[in-house]
């Protein structure tokens, strides 16, 4: 605070004692109008901060307005993109058409001049009203507009996705744009939401049977990267006394993971878990799992898990049709990786031959043993 403020409260403080009951209230009040200017002045930040003020770093002022160049301009969705630029959804009237119009803006509200044309889109479906409701934004950057259109007729569901540049895509329905009709002769989208699977709900109602109903639609996302888990395990060590098993979880791409990926061990019989971890997993050792939500890009892999395992006795005892050649037993443990985006179940196996141990007891040969009654 300026030494100006800190003497201007002390002579505040002083005067109030000074002159005690005989201060009136008309002098206490200039007082106070005095000294609240004075931080008005001097404390801008802490006068004009308060929550539901505009932000003045924001457009002029705080707001900004954009002209398409018609007579009735209105946005009626908003979405904000990982780098912080907005996206605006709605309508725009030119010569008695009513057409879909977006718009991005810059955090600081200027016109995102990378987009569209000098950062507006407008969008026609063949009708003469047409406007977008609800906008979202899907995790490889394409823009979903949703809302209605009465080409052909009637009012239906009109959706629409563009690339990051503004540009319709073309893989998305016919030409970037797609119409739904429910039956009825007054339909809209207002709302949408994307799935993590990249499928596109829309909400909104139709007028079928004299009345106005919820009506929702779920399309096929269609060219949103999906991820592709890859699952890779090792071994080391014979595990008589102790072994451990690398379990290791990749993306093969093309896109990157979202939401929860499991991966779960199944030890064949025989052998115990003492321990499983891993950087950055959650992971549970009496089930033998272990997740994690953190984006996996394509081409990249997590942290390895590490499972740490023993063959009992009996195990490692040579009675089985599993035994090699040379004596040993094999036992095969498998994992599975699911989630993160990707609906298949991927699975990772790893054979070991087990080296039996002196101190654990054999049918054939030592049949007294403890450890072999004892496994």
């Amino acid at each position: 605070m300026p030494r100006f403020l800190l003497d201007l409260l002390f002579a505040f403080r002083r005067t109030r004692q000074a002159r005690g009951r005989h201060w009136t209230r008309h002098g206490r009040v200039g007082a106070v109008a005095a000294l609240g200017a004075a931080l008005v002045l001097f404390c801008p930040g802490v006068a004009l901060a308060a929550p539901g003020d505009l932000d003045p770093t924001f457009g002029t002022g705080g707001t900004v307005t954009t002209d398409f160049g018609g007579s009735a301009d209105e946005a009626s969705g908003v979405a904000l993109q990982a780098d912080g630029k907005i996206v605006a959804a709605g309508s725009r009237v030119v010569g008695g058409t009513i057409v879909f119009a977006l718009a991005r803006y810059n955090t600081d509200g200027s016109l995102d001049s990378t987009f569209g044309t000098g950062g507006t889109v407008t969008t026609n479906f063949g009708g003469t009203d047409e406007q977008a409701n609800g906008v979202a934004l899907q995790t490889d950057g394409k823009i979903v507009a949703v809302g209605s259109s009465n080409a052909g007729g009637s009012y239906n569901f009109a959706l629409a996705r563009y690339n990051t540049d503004g540009s319709l895509d073309s893989t998305f329905g016919t030409g970037g744009t797609v119409t739904t009709n429910f039956g009825g002769t007054d339909e809209q989208a207002n709302g949408v939401a994307l799935q993590t699977d990249g499928k596109i709900v829309a909400a909104g109602n139709s007028f079928v049977g004299g009345s106005f109903n919820f009506a929702l639609a779920r399309y096929q996302g269609g060219g949103i990267p999906q991820p592709s888990l890859t699952i890779t395990k090792s071994h080391s060590g014979n595990f008589t006394h102790g072994g451990t098993y690398s379990i290791t979880v990749g993306n093969s791409g093309p896109g990157a993971t979202d939401g929860t990926i499991t991966v779960k061990d199944t030890l064949p019989a025989g052998l115990t878990a003492s321990s499983i971890s891993g950087s950055g997993w959650t992971c549970t050792l009496a089930t033998l799992t272990c997740t994690r939500s953190d984006l996996l890009a394509a081409g990249a892999a997590y942290p390895p898990i590490t499972l740490k395992a023993k063959a009992s006795c009996h195990t490692q005892r040579q009675d089985s049709a599993t035994v090699t050649k040379g004596g040993d037993r094999k036992v095969t443990n498998t994992a599975t990786v699911t989630g993160g985006g990707d609906t298949t179940t991927h699975t990772a196996a790893d054979t070991t031959a087990i080296h039996g141990d002196k101190h654990c007891g054999n049918d054939h040969d030592h049949g007294n043993d403890r450890n072999h009654r004892n496994p």
